[in-house]
């Protein structure tokens, strides 16, 4: 599949295979679960497990894959994601160890809104089959803008030039043992600074410039998986949960979180095996992710 039409740079980081349109708003997407990835699969789980973020994120090249082939969005459309929501069955992310998974992704573009002859908003929904078996639901909403509105966009809300992710710093509190939010590998750790709160925990949001696979090209501002991911460790990191046991992920971002400014995680239970992190930055809320787990 053509790297560019997942927005990937890297064909190592371009999980669909397949593509089988089915109407004008309905498509259906193919993809391997790789059984080693220096991301997706760095975690502790034993037996092996495959990520629910790589569901996530083959979801979303689901979706940017069929903005492109079903409405015709021209190449380089910035994919503005507003929330994400993930609902699986996570006992059935075992994986078998002689063959990769098989993704099957049923797509259904509903709310699409076009001015002329370009899509500006679809919301896909998305039925989710893991080797054959029913695994659950998404829904990845987008707005879309050319490059040049985008930029337009950025430099508008920043009063100048946005900074970008080659040029980002990481913070100075110690990075969280990879351990302790089910990683082993440090570069894969988003979260530092980590401690505990009168409410639950808290810690910065922690991303190097050298990640590749969360930082497949060049931002202006943190990707909603990096955000994603980032609650998940810190849930983990606060109750010892890991990510294998998530049954639901609902993210709502209503800004963007810059880069070249120190971004912050506050989470806690908000009832029985659910947990919810803020996001702040210059003392405004960025957005929220609600974990659920069994």
């Amino acid at each position: 599949m053509d790297r560019r039409l997942v927005n990937r740079r890297s064909v190592a980081e371009v999980f669909i295979t397949d593509f089988h349109p089915v109407s004008d708003v309905e498509w259906i997407v193919g993809a391997q679960l790789p059984l080693g990835h220096a991301y997706y699969s760095d975690h502790v789980a034993m037996p092996m497990r495959y990520d629910p973020l790589l569901i996530l994120e083959c979801c979303r090249q689901a979706g940017t894959y069929g903005g492109y082939a079903q409405f015709g969005i021209p190449l380089g459309t910035v994919n503005m994601v507003s929330s994400l929501v993930l609902s699986i069955d996570p006992a059935k992310l075992h994986a078998r160890t002689d063959r990769p998974g098989h993704l099957v992704i049923h797509v259904l573009a509903t709310d699409i809104v076009q001015v002329g002859a370009r899509t500006r908003s679809a919301k896909p929904r998305m039925t989710l089959y893991l080797d054959g078996k029913r695994l659950g639901n998404a829904a990845i909403p987008v707005n879309l803008a050319s490059p040049e509105q985008f930029s337009a966009l950025r430099s508008r809300m920043r009063q100048g030039p946005p900074a970008f992710t080659h040029d980002m710093e990481e913070p100075s509190e110690p990075v969280v043992d990879p351990l302790h939010v089910g990683r082993r590998r440090e570069l894969n750790v988003l979260i530092a600074g980590a401690r505990r709160t009168a409410d639950g925990e808290s810690a910065t949001l922690r991303l190097s410039p050298l990640n590749t696979s969360i930082l497949d090209h060049d931002h202006d501002h943190i990707p909603a998986m990096a955000l994603a991911d980032s609650a998940v460790q810190l849930a983990t990191w606060g109750t010892g949960i890991q990510r294998h046991a998530i049954s639901s992920l609902e993210a709502k971002f209503t800004r963007f979180t810059e880069v070249d400014s120190p971004a912050h995680l506050d989470g806690g239970l908000i009832a029985e095996k659910q947990y919810r992190v803020i996001f702040e930055q210059n003392d405004v809320c960025t957005g929220s992710i609600d974990l659920a787990f069994r």
